[in-house]
């Protein structure tokens, strides 16, 4: 019981914490070595180079405000020429007219075609020297049945072995066409 001490004393070193005890290490806390300041120039813009204006903060809410907008207008325009597309034509949309009757009465139907708009496949499908394609000249309806109105023509018939009242043109006219009196 020589290192001890006996009994009811603790041996060396027991009851009193150890040296340092409480207190962290040198050096705890704290980065290691080599760690903590950037490199001189770090993330510094390279000298001599022009530098960009300092941004004020408000460019990104303006930008979002004005693609917000644009976005709007232009899902309007769409709107506006999807809606008016699928209006029925009117008389005074018309460019022009293609003529489709024969003058020896040979066809069970006799048409002529208001158009609200010329193009290549337009012409390329009336210009085969049967019709007569006519620019900036409506159909003669003096003598038309009725007309049948959709979105971009105005189809009139004539009197033929197929169609010789207007009741027999309205038939002729899809649900989404205007029957259009001569």
């Amino acid at each position: 019981m020589a290192q001890g001490g006996g009994y009811g004393q603790p041996p060396q070193g027991y009851g009193q914490p150890p040296q340092g005890y409480g207190q962290p290490p040198q050096g705890y806390g704290q980065p290691p070595q080599g760690y903590g300041q950037p490199p001189q120039g770090y993330g510094q813009p390279p000298q001599g180079q022009p530098q960009p204006p300092k941004k004020k903060g408000n460019g990104c809410l303006v930008a979002a405000i004005i693609g917000g907008l644009l976005l709007l207008a232009g899902g309007g325009a769409v709107a506006f020429f999807v809606a008016q597309s699928n209006e029925p034509a009117q008389l005074k949309d018309v460019v022009g007219s293609c003529d489709m009757r024969h003058d020896d009465d040979s066809s069970p139907t006799q048409v002529c075609m208001d158009l609200t708009e010329i193009n290549a496949k337009v012409e390329s499908i009336f210009s085969d020297g049967k019709y007569k394609l006519k620019r900036g000249k409506s159909c003669d309806t003096s003598d038309a049945l009725g007309g049948c109105a959709s979105p971009r023509s105005i189809t009139w018939y004539y009197p033929s072995d197929k169609h010789k009242t207007a009741a027999d043109v309205k038939k002729e006219c899809k649900d989404s066409d205007k029957f259009m009196k001569p």
